[in-house]
C-alpha cells in the first residue's frame, strides 16, 4: 500500500514537473503546425485549436502567420464535423468565422496569402452544412469572383482556378435550389 501511494506521489510530481498533460507551445510557427497535425491526426482537434490559439496570443503582430493559422484552426473544426454531428452547425460557424478573419488580415495587412483558400473553406462549409448551406455557397461564389490578379502566378497547373471554382460552386448553389 505504501509503495502504491509511493508510486502515486512520484507520478504526480513528474506530471507537475513536466507541465501538466498538454504538450507546451512551440516557439515557432512551424512547431505549431507539426503539432496541430499531429493533434488532428489523433482526433484531438480541441488541442490543435487551442495551440494555434494560444501562440496566436503570444504573437499578436504576426499578421500572415495569424492568417495561416485562421486556415488550420478552420480545418480544425471541420474535422470536428463528422464526429459530433449534433453540433455540425456550431462547428462549421466556428471554422467561417476563423475564414473571415483570414479575409479581413488579407485586407487590413495585404499579407502574402491566397484569398480563394478562404473560397474553399465556405464551399466545404456549404457542402457540409444542413441548414447554411445556401448562405456558405453564395459568400464562396463572392470570393472566387473577387480580383486576386497577382495570385494567377500562384497556380500555374491550373490556369483555369478561378473559372472552374465559380462553375463548380455555381453547380452546387444551384443544385441546392438556392438564389
Amino acid at each position: 500500500m505504501l509503495r502504491l501511494l509511493r508510486l502515486r506521489v512520484f507520478s504526480l510530481w513528474a506530471l507537475v514537473l513536466s507541465g501538466g498533460c498538454q504538450e507546451s507551445v512551440p516557439e515557432f510557427p512551424t512547431g505549431v503546425m507539426n503539432l496541430m497535425v499531429r493533434y488532428n491526426q489523433h482526433g484531438r482537434h480541441d488541442d490543435a485549436i487551442r495551440v494555434a490559439q494560444n501562440w496566436l496570443s503570444k504573437h499578436p503582430e504576426e499578421h500572415e502567420m495569424r492568417a495561416k493559422f485562421d486556415e488550420q484552426i478552420a480545418v480544425s473544426f471541420f474535422m470536428k464535423v463528422p464526429k459530433d454531428a449534433s453540433h455540425k452547425e456550431e462547428w462549421i460557424r466556428q471554422a467561417i468565422s476563423y475564414y473571415d478573419d483570414y479575409l479581413w488580415v488579407y485586407r487590413e495587412y495585404h499579407v502574402d496569402i491566397v484569398p480563394q483558400y478562404a473560397g474553399v473553406g465556405l464551399e466545404v462549409a456549404g457542402d457540409l452544412s444542413s441548414s447554411e448551406r445556401c448562405l456558405y455557397y453564395g459568400r464562396a461564389l463572392k470570393v472566387f469572383a473577387e480580383p486576386y490578379d497577382k495570385y494567377q502566378k500562384t497556380f500555374p497547373g491550373t490556369p483555369n482556378w478561378k473559372e472552374d471554382s465559380l462553375k463548380r460552386v455555381q453547380e452546387k448553389f444551384d443544385r441546392a435550389g438556392c438564389k
